[in-house]
């Protein structure tokens, strides 16, 4: 069989080398591993080699030629060298190697397994081979690779990335193939924190980035910030995006770049992300596969006026939906496009209705049924202020959306508490999974299947509201398609599942929520520490997840002493096994709303802190997620904490740190109706 795969692997490369390429002398050449699969991450990660397969048989069913990589470069490992510290690269060395079992964690989100070093190096070089090909040949070359790598800065793996592929990538164009300059292009909807720190220190190069914010890593999120030097560029768009404006943002990145460069002795080096996609787990923004073309024949033409050559690495993206758009955001390299033009349609002039007064209206992040002069109305009101009249019921189950749908102001998306589907509230689409709670885990027989209409995915109707003068109004054409959406009749099959569920009522639900008595306990698992307050009957109130790093973070002890301690480094707590500070990192915090009037949000914390300090970590750290009334900064520095600088801890904006007391006073707190087992 292993015979067999290698004559299978040659022939594809000789055939995609040979007759194919000279057809499309201006055409797309892919840069391909087909060892990716060996660094891989734990499970339920969403960076796995899925993407990277679903990619490679998108691009297949196009006309671009194929290289498959047989070895790492010998100058991989240098070219790593040029963005990184060689204590970074010793650090994920020492995961990588051989008697190492599991996986190391070298970030919240990132980790290294066996072998990982060399898939790294291996990945390098498809982006260096991409740059040598770029350089010589009238081509796209792309680089297949994965994991990402534009969060990755010189002292740090951050966000799934280990590498810096793309800065690696402009370091050796710049150092070795004496380019003037390059242009670091990223459209990933995550902001690249560490192509940005790479663009500080060097002049030769700029990074323009179209992304949204706020979004981890809660950097970029400042359009006027261009950088120490003057050569970055923030274009950042709202939670929702669609394509206009996602592309808008697109082009002005490549308007940045050509009114800074000056001679055709150039690279654009574009980070390719598709997590912007509707569909993507991980973001908030709404584009579908097709708009990526848009995004792909604005940089072409762009790398013609300025007539350098084009590099395109893959970054994120995390839908099943990546391959796709991939696949179109290459078709103006293959002249497929040619004479498409998208032509906008005339707006409808709707005319608008009254739906009821501003003062009405829910507060930003908040549902509730307003009576207007068209009968009641459940309206929701996104953190950003923007208001939406919603149809009554939601689908599959007909639930009321006032008492079943748990709405997130920040995500602007309402869930139904029945099936468990999330539908945006501005749009009506669905994010996610259609019916993932319902839907059985295996497929049943083909006779016990659901109908179509309970398998496909739905939509809910909105209707956009704007106040002029005091007054909510709403385009008739939309209000009348919410008035008038069907409630969705309960399918007998689901009604009978509903029953073996037992699902709660929202009434009964919010009276446990707040009487109930409830026991907080905490348990680790997998280096994840939870406090969570769970009552008799099994409801869950709230939880506090909490990480536990066996590494040090390079830099914290320096942003303790600082912070905490005056300047005082000899004041920093170091632990005597390996020399640092032992510092946990606070992940999520949740409790029931009903719940929130028991001061159950303190006690979870604290035992959090309590825990953390009798495993002998003496810090914590965590960003926090005030909507921007500073309550929830002044609420933990009554507890200690203090706000990290952004300056201090470079890729950690809003976080804030604290030390964990040894007096057990402090951990003593009153909550309503709980009972604390003592982590020892």
């Amino acid at each position: 069989m292993r015979l067999l795969w290698r004559c299978a692997l040659v022939h594809s490369v000789a055939l995609h080398s040979g007759g194919v390429n000279a057809l499309h002398p201006s055409g797309v050449k892919i840069f391909y591993d087909p060892r990716h699969a060996t660094h891989s991450n734990a499970k339920g990660h969403p960076e796995t080699p899925r993407r990277v397969d679903d990619c490679r048989r998108a691009l297949e069913k196009t006309d671009a030629t194929w290289q498959y990589l047989k070895q790492a470069r010998t100058d991989a490992e240098e070219s790593v060298r040029r963005v990184h510290s060689n204590q970074h690269i010793s650090r994920v060395k020492k995961a990588s190697k051989f008697y190492r079992f599991g996986r190391t964690r070298l970030a919240v989100d990132t980790y290294a397994k066996r072998g990982s070093h060399q898939t790294m190096l291996r990945a390098q070089s498809l982006w260096l081979d991409a740059v040598d090909h770029a350089s010589i040949q009238n081509e796209l070359a792309v680089a297949l690779s994965r994991p990402p790598g534009h969060h990755a800065s010189r002292h740090v793996a951050d966000g799934f990335c280990l590498y810096n592929f793309a800065a690696g990538a402009a370091a050796y164009a710049l150092d070795v193939l004496g380019k003037d300059w390059v242009a670091l292009l990223d459209f990933d909807v995550h902001h690249g924190n560490g192509v940005a720190a790479y663009a500080d220190e060097e002049a030769r190069v700029m990074y323009a980035s179209a992304h949204q914010a706020p979004l981890w890593p809660n950097t970029g999120d400042d359009p006027s910030d261009q950088g120490l030097l003057g050569n970055r560029l923030n274009a950042c768009v709202k939670r929702g995006a669609d394509a206009v404006e996602f592309c808008g943002a697109w082009d002005r990145c490549l308007k940045f770049v050509a009114d800074r460069v000056s001679g055709s002795n150039g690279l654009l080096v574009v980070s390719a992300g598709f997590d912007a996609l509707l569909e993507d787990p991980l973001a908030q923004c709404r584009l579908r596969p097709q708009d990526y073309v848009r995004i792909g024949r604005a940089t072409k033409d762009a790398a013609e006026t300025l007539g350098v050559p084009v590099v395109l690495g893959l970054e994120g993206g995390y839908s099943t939906k990546v391959g796709d758009a991939f696949a179109h955001s290459i078709r103006p390299w293959l002249g497929d496009d040619a004479d498409l033009v998208e032509v906008e349609a005339a707006p409808k002039l709707a005319r608008r209705v009254e739906v009821c007064e501003s003062n009405q209206l829910p507060e930003p992040g908040a549902l509730r049924c307003v009576s207007t002069k068209h009968g009641p109305l459940t309206i929701a009101t996104t953190s950003d202020g923007a208001a939406y009249a919603l149809q009554k019921r939601l689908p599959p189950y007909g639930l009321a959306t006032r008492f079943y749908g748990d709405f997130d102001g920040q995500v602007r998306t309402i869930k139904d508490r029945g099936s468990g589907t999330k539908f945006y509230v501005d749009s009506g689409d669905v994010r996610g999974p259609w019916c993932p709670a319902i839907l059985p885990k295996r497929p049943l027989a083909r006779r016990r299947r659901l109908p179509a209409d309970y398998r496909d995915a739905s939509a809910i109707q909105t209707a956009r509201l704007d106040v002029v003068d005091g007054v909510a109004t709403a385009s008739s054409d939309e209000l009348e398609a919410v008035l008038s959406a069907a409630p969705r009749q309960l399918y007998p099959k689901l009604r009978k599942r509903r029953r073996r569920r037992r699902l709660v009522t929202q009434r009964s639900f919010a009276r446990a929520a707040q009487n109930d008595r409830a026991t907080v306990a905490t348990s680790i698992k997998n280096g994840e520490l939870r406090t969570a307050a769970v009552t008799s009957t099994g409801l869950e109130l709230g939880y506090y997840l909490v990480r536990l790093p066996d590494e040090p973070t390079p830099g914290t002890d320096d942003a303790l002493s600082a912070i905490l301690h005056g300047g005082d480094s000899t004041k920093v707590e170091r632990d005597s096994r390996r020399g640092t500070a032992k510092v946990a990192a606070g992940v999520a915090v949740f409790v029931e709303p009903a719940a929130r009037g028991r001061n159950i949000g303190e006690v979870l914390f604290k035992e959090a802190m309590r825990a953390c300090r009798a495993l002998d970590f003496r810090y914590m750290l965590f960003v926090e997620r005030d909507g921007g009334s500073g309550k929830l900064v002044k609420w933990y520095e009554a507890m200690g904490f203090r706000v990290v600088p952004p300056d201090v801890l470079p890729g950690l904006d809003r976080a804030m740190v604290g030390y964990l007391p040894s007096d057990q006073t402090f951990y003593d707190v009153e909550g309503v109706g709980l009972d604390v087992e003592k982590y020892s």
